[in-house]
C-alpha cells in the first residue's frame, strides 16, 4: 500500500508508511510520538508493527520498542522504556525478600541458554528482580530483562498458539456455510438474507436468526456462539433445567436403598438405607457390571454409569477412527514430524495425546540432535522445535520449502528460525533462477507471492522489459528492481528503479522509464525520486513518453530523452546513456 499524508493536523507531508484504518505519520512527527512517550529512536520510523532502536532519555537505556506499543502506554508513570520500569518494580519488591545480589555469571549462563547475548546489568550493584541488557541472537533485538523474563527467551522464539499454524495460513475463511457444524440445520432461512450466509465465518459475532428443530422456537444468537458450540434453543434449556431440577428434587427424598439400580451396585461399607441419592460427599463405592470399582456419588452413577466403561468406550472409538487414517492423529503434524523412528518402538504415535506427560525421545532432521521431553512440555509457550539449532514451530522452511531455498547465508537468522509472517528482519534472498539477482524484501510480501524483482515481469510493459534487455546488453551489469536507500535519519527512504546500472567510480546509473498513461499525473512524485538519487550521488537518466512534458530538474548528472512507443529504439536510446556517462 502506498503511503498517504501525515495523519497530524495541518502536516502535509507523506506518511512513512500506508494506512487503511490506523494511524500513519511522516517520519517528524513518528519520532515525536515516541519523544513523548520518552524514548528518542536511533533510526528510521518503518511501521506501527515494526522495532525500532531507541535510547531512553532518562536512563540511556537502548532498546527495540514497536511505535504501537508506546503509543498503548497510556500510564504516564510507566512510560515505554522497561529498564526504568523494572528498576522501580523492584525497588517496590524489596518486602519480598529478594532484593540481594546477583550473581552475574549465573544470569550470564541463563541469557546464553536461552538465546540472549548477555550485555551486562543495568544497575550498580545488580540486586534481585533488577534488569539486565540483552541481545536476542536471532532477531538482534535489544532489551531490558529480569532474570526470569530471560528465561523465558525472546518473543521470536516462543509459541503464540498451541495448534499448527497452517490454517491461519490459508487465504480462504472458514465460512460457516462450509463447515460441518450442527447449526447448520438450526438457521431459519425465512428471516435470515442471502448475503448473511454467504459471508458469515464461523467465528462472527453478528447475530442471526435460528429455528430449533425440536420444538420450532425461533429465536436469535450470535453466529460464534451456535458454530463453535453445541447448538441450543433457549425455550429448550429452560425446560430442560426445570426438568432437571423436578428430578433431582424427586430423588432427594430418596435414599440408595430405594432405587433398585443403585442398590444392585451398591459396594459400600456405608448402609445404604442412611444414603441419600443426591448425596455429593464423601463419595460412594460402587461395582458395575463389568467388575469395575468406581469411587461416585450415587446421583451421578445413577444418570451417567460406571465412569471406567465410559472411557473404555471413548477409548475403542477413538483406537477406531485412528484406523481409519493417519489424518486422525492426535498430535499435531510438524510435533509428530519430529518423531523418533526408532527409539519409541513401544509407543503407538497415533494414540499419543498433545497433552500427555510420558516422556518420548524426539528427533531434530535439520541438525540430528535426540532429546527426550513430554509432548505436553512441548505445547507450553516454548515455540522451539529443537533446544540445539533454535528452529522454532510455524517456521517458513516448515510451510514454505520453495521460499527457504532461496534464502541467503547471510542473513542473521536461519528460515527454520522466522515464521512466515514475521517483521523481525527484512531478509535477503538469493533468486533460484539466476543466482546473481540478490535481493530483499519482507517476509509477509514473499510469502503472499512476491518475486525476484529483476525477474517478475508483472507491472512491466514490453516496451520496459526491452529497453532492459538493451540496458543488460549495452551495459553487462544492469539490474531491473534493485533498491537505492538515499538520505539519512528522518528523510531517509528506500527507492526501485526501473533499472539500476553500476559504474566503475562505484556510483549508480539510473534508468526510469515514465509511460505515458501511468505518469501523466505523478510528475511531483517523479521530481521527488530524481532529486533524492541525485543527493545520493548517483547519475539519473529518465525516459519519458510523448506527449510527457519535461521535469523541472537541472543537474549535470541528470538526462531526460523523449521516447516514443510507437516507434521504440531501446538500443538506440542505450547507445546515447553511454556517450553520454563517457563524456
Amino acid at each position: 500500500m502506498k503511503p498517504g499524508t501525515c495523519d497530524e493536523p495541518l502536516c502535509d507531508a507523506e506518511a512513512t508508511w500506508g494506512a487503511s484504518k490506523r494511524s500513519a505519520w511522516c517520519q517528524n512527527h513518528a519520532v515525536q510520538r515516541f519523544r513523548q512517550k520518552g524514548v528518542e529512536p536511533l533510526e528510521p520510523v518503518q511501521k506501527l508493527t515494526t522495532f525500532t532502536l531507541t535510547r531512553c532519555l532518562t536512563c540511556g537505556c537502548e532498546a527495540h520498542y514497536k511505535l504501537d506499543y508506546a503509543l498503548t502506554r497510556h500510564d504516564p508513570e510507566e512510560g515505554v522504556c522497561r529498564a526504568c520500569y523494572w528498576k522501580k518494580w523492584a525497588e517496590s519488591s524489596e518486602q519480598w525478600g529478594s532484593r540481594v545480589p546477583t550473581d552475574l555469571s549465573q544470569v550470564r549462563e541463563l541469557a546464553d541458554e536461552h538465546g540472549y547475548e548477555y550485555l551486562g546489568p543495568l544497575t550498580s550493584p545488580a540486586l534481585g528482580q533488577d534488569p539486565h541488557h540483552v541481545r536476542c541472537r536471532f532477531c538482534q533485538r535489544l532489551s531490558a530483562e529480569r532474570p526470569g523474563d530471560i528465561a523465558w527467551g525472546c518473543g521470536c522464539q516462543r509459541r503464540t498458539r498451541k495448534k499448527n499454524a497452517s490454517a491461519s495460513i490459508s487465504k480462504k475463511p472458514n465460512l460457516f456455510k462450509e463447515s460441518n457444524s450442527a447449526a447448520l440445520a438450526w438457521w431459519d432461512y425465512e428471516l435470515n438474507d442471502p448475503h448473511s450466509l454467504a459471508t458469515a465465518t464461523i467465528r462472527a459475532t453478528r447475530q442471526a436468526h435460528w429455528v430449533c428443530p425440536k420444538c420450532d422456537h425461533h429465536f436469535t444468537e450470535s453466529v460464534r456462539r451456535m458454530a463453535e458450540l453445541y447448538p441450543s434453543c433457549p425455550l429448550c434449556r429452560e425446560r430442560e433445567r426445570a426438568e432437571h431440577k423436578k428430578e433431582r428434587d424427586y430423588y432427594s427424598n430418596l435414599h440408595v436403598f430405594d432405587v433398585p439400580e443403585l442398590l444392585a451396585a451398591w459396594a459400600d461399607e456405608q448402609d445404604p438405607r442412611q444414603v441419600s441419592v443426591t448425596q455429593n460427599f464423601p463419595l460412594r463405592r460402587f461395582v458395575c457390571a463389568k467388575g469395575h470399582h468406581p469411587r461416585i456419588t450415587p446421583y451421578t452413577f445413577l444418570k451417567s454409569g460406571c465412569p471406567h466403561c465410559r472411557s473404555d468406550d471413548t477409548r475403542a472409538a477413538t483406537d477406531m477412527a485412528i484406523e481409519q487414517g493417519p489424518e486422525m492423529m492426535r498430535l499435531d503434524p510438524e510435533t509428530a514430524s519430529q518423531w523418533h523412528p526408532t527409539a519409541n518402538d513401544r509407543l503407538d504415535i497415533r494414540k499419543i495425546s498433545p497433552t500427555s506427560k510420558r516422556e518420548v525421545t524426539w528427533l531434530c532432521h535439520e541438525c540430528g540432535h535426540t532429546w527426550v521431553e513430554t509432548p505436553k512440555s512441548r505445547s507450553y509457550a516454548s515455540a522451539l522445535r529443537c533446544p540445539v539449532c533454535r528452529s522454532i514451530f510455524d517456521s517458513l522452511a516448515y510451510h514454505h520449502p520453495d521460499l527457504a531455498a532461496e534464502w541467503s547465508p547471510d542473513n542473521p537468522m536461519t528460515a527454520w528460525q522466522v515464521r512466515p509472517s514475521s517483521n523481525v528482519i527484512t531478509p535477503t534472498w538469493v533468486c533460484s533462477t539466476d543466482p546473481a539477482h540478490i535481493f530483499s524484501m519482507a517476509l509477509a510480501s514473499r510469502t503472499k507471492g512476491g518475486t525476484c524483482p529483476e525477474c517478475s515481469e508483472h507491472g512491466k510493459s514490453k516496451t520496459e522489459l526491452d529497453h532492459y534487455a538493451a540496458a543488460k546488453k549495452a551495459f553487462g551489469n544492469a539490474t531491473s528492481g534493485k533498491r537505492i536507500a538515499t538520505g539519512k535519519g528522518s528523510t531517509a527512504r528506500t527507492w526501485r528503479p526501473d533499472i539500476t546500472v553500476k559504474l566503475a567510480d562505484g556510483s549508480a546509473l539510473v534508468i526510469e522509464y515514465d509511460g505515458s498513461y501511468w505518469h501523466k499525473n505523478k510528475q511531483e512524485v517523479d521530481v521527488r525520486k530524481s532529486e533524492a538519487i541525485l543527493n545520493a550521488g548517483h547519475r539519473v537518466v529518465r525516459l519519458r513518453e510523448h506527449p510527457l512534458g519535461p521535469l523541472p530538474i537541472e543537474h549535470e548528472r541528470y538526462l531526460e530523452i523523449q521516447v516514443y512507443p510507437t516507434v521504440p529504439d531501446p538500443e538506440g536510446v542505450m547507445k546515447s546513456i553511454m556517450t553520454w556517462t563517457e563524456a
